[in-house]
């Protein structure tokens, strides 16, 4: 797992500096899911669930304003108005991923079965985040649209996608399946 996390965002950020962009032909190719038995699978250690997680949310972190700055290019009097709000943005949608992040701990670090209604509560929070996060994403699709053009505001979101979706690889392949009939 930790060979594939290391791929996905070697290949994510390879891409930027090579060719400054991120087109369909470009994006990641995920690697094979894990050939471990279900068992493996189903009691995964919780330390190096968490770790494999913060070390892809890391490398992916480290270079993002590099690869949205590459990408993006931005006029000196667009940068003096979009690099705050995107720290603002970015701090947002850290938090939610950070409850993200903390909700599949709790899922990996079970020894027990869930029950019908604990399985209810992780659904209804993972639409919870889901929600949140289209919401703070309209609300700043709208602010980036006070201080750059609608193309740019679309590539930046088009560009932020691509990033989570490395991130969001990593993390569902560390989510055991819930279990039961």
């Amino acid at each position: 797992m930790r060979r594939m996390t290391m791929v996905a965002a070697a290949a994510l950020l390879a891409v930027v500096p090579a060719g400054g962009s991120l087109s369909a032909q470009q994006q990641p190719v995920p690697a094979k899911p894990s050939q471990q038995p279900d068992t493996a699978r189903q009691a995964p250690d919780t330390e190096r669930v968490r770790n494999e997680i913060e070390l892809t949310r890391s490398a992916i972190e480290t270079r993002r304003t590099d690869i949205v700055g590459q990408v993006m290019h931005l006029t000196t009097a667009q940068s003096n108005k979009f690099w705050p709000l995107y720290r603002e943005y970015r701090g947002e949608v850290g938090k939610l991923n950070d409850q993200a992040v903390h909700t599949v701990m709790k899922l990996a670090g079970r020894g027990t079965p869930l029950s019908d209604d604990d399985a209810k509560r992780l659904l209804d929070q993972f639409f919870k985040n889901q929600q949140q996060r289209i919401d703070i994403q309209k609300k700043y699709a709208k602010k980036f649209g006070d201080v750059i053009p609608g193309k740019q505001v679309a590539r930046l979101f088009q560009l932020e996608n691509k990033m989570d979706a490395v991130m969001e690889y990593e993390l569902a392949g560390n989510v055991p399946l819930i279990g039961g009939p």
